[in-house]
């Protein structure tokens, strides 16, 4: 049952990925360029028309009445409004693109975009991808292109430094905290900026995140950082603890953690990766992506036992001294990691007691899950596959569009 499962899997993976390739090839069809705005909305479909219209906002009289020309017709008329909305709810990233293709009159060739961020761009009737001259190239309406210069002023680029500080205070809490509603981040994020927020602009600002980069989760009131698997349950942890607020985080660290990259190098996790080093002759980098692995499977609740087997299945844990120290490591590490569902603490902050004992001499075994006795001291690398060396934040390899420690990482 276990082999056909793991089939199934293979096999529901391969229609994905085929489904997204051939999805990603239907957007690099012929485009005219320079393109006018109702030609470009002509190239939608009606599903499309309609995203376009709710993304703007645009109150549309007649919808479903109209034909698709029509309907292009009259959107095209009522976008200059809904634009103002938009490039005021734009970060550094989106406007530097915009800003590119605003340098080539409207044109950029070779986007160095994934697939869902082509389409964030066309569901706003911003950028139309298609191929000009043979070059997949992203094309802005002149209408909209016309708009985006009279709005390129010093107050937009004031908004876009604005908006981006926010994203990133948001990310940056959500690090640690997991999941929380926007009330919650109502209330935290002007004791980082110490200004007042304006809740509807911020919302729109992390919405336009969520569906542009995934960078945070939104689910109705609750907003997640990216790395949650299980929103709901997280906060129903957070809900057992009414007597504890949320971790009073400072903002050198909330702004540390707002890099996709960050790492929280505690003392705890800068020791387990001196023993993956030393044990195993792994490179500081391999160290660190391994332990940052061990310390994303903490987090995401995963008992000791489960850890030990992860680590049993790419590693030989060698002797009995040795497994006790790693066990020993992993427990310290365990108990000084900031998990989600205790609202940023530490196990050791909400109940402190006494660093654990090493484990005695004789259940090191047991507790790794059976590992041989007698290997030799230290131990070998099994098998420090792929998987070692991809990014854990870079997409999986597999091609399911997800990232990879979430993906065949944690596999």
């Amino acid at each position: 049952m276990a082999v056909q499962g793991q089939t199934d899997k293979k096999k529901e993976l391969e229609r994905m990925i085929a489904k997204r390739k051939k999805e990603e090839a239907a957007l690099w069809t012929a485009i005219s360029y320079p393109l006018g705005l109702t030609e470009a909305l002509g190239r939608l479909t009606k599903d499309d028309l309609t995203r376009v219209r709710t993304s703007l906002q645009l109150k549309v009289k007649g919808v479903s009445t109209l034909k698709k020309q029509e309907l292009c017709e009259a959107i095209a008329a009522q976008m200059p409004e809904g634009l103002e909305r938009v490039w005021h709810s734009l970060d550094e990233s989106k406007y530097n693109l915009l800003k590119a293709a605003e340098r080539k009159n409207g044109k950029l060739e070779q986007p160095d975009l994934i697939y869902e961020q082509i389409v964030y761009f066309r569901s706003l009737g911003l950028l139309f991808p298609g191929v000009v001259d043979g070059v997949n190239t992203l094309v802005m309406p002149e209408e909209v292109l016309e708009s985006f210069r009279r709005a390129d002023t010093a107050g937009l680029k004031a908004s876009v430094q604005r908006n981006t500080e926010l994203a990133k205070l948001t990310r940056g809490i959500l690090y640690y905290n997991g999941v929380l509603t926007w009330d919650e981040l109502a209330k935290l994020i002007p004791l980082y900026t110490e200004e007042a927020l304006d809740t509807e602009r911020y919302r729109q600002v992390i919405e336009d995140a969520a569906s542009y980069d995934a960078s945070v989760q939104v689910q109705d009131e609750l907003v997640a950082h990216a790395d949650v698997t299980d929103i709901a349950g997280v906060r129903t942890e957070q809900g057992l603890r009414q007597d504890a607020g949320f971790y009073p985080l400072t903002k050198k660290q909330v702004v540390q953690a707002a890099d996709p990259d960050y790492i929280d190098r505690t003392p705890q996790f800068q020791a387990l990766v001196h023993y993956f080093m030393h044990h195993y002759e792994l490179s500081r980098a391999d160290a660190e992506d391994t332990v940052d692995m061990l310390a994303y499977s903490i987090k995401l609740g995963d008992p000791l036992t489960e850890i030990m087997q992860d680590i049993e299945r790419d590693f030989e844990l060698g002797d009995e001294l040795a497994v006790r120290q790693l066990i020993d490591l992993l427990m310290k590490l365990m108990n000084n990691t900031r998990l989600w569902f205790l609202k940023g603490y530490t196990p050791l902050e909400l109940n402190p007691q006494p660093e654990a004992k090493p484990v005695p001499a004789g259940q090191a075994q047991g507790a790794a899950s059976g590992a041989a006795a007698g290997a030799a001291a230290g131990g070998k690398v099994i098998q420090l596959d792929e998987r070692r060396k991809i990014g854990r934040n870079e997409p999986c390899p597999c091609g399911s569009g997800v990232k990879y420690k979430k993906c065949c990482g944690k596999s």
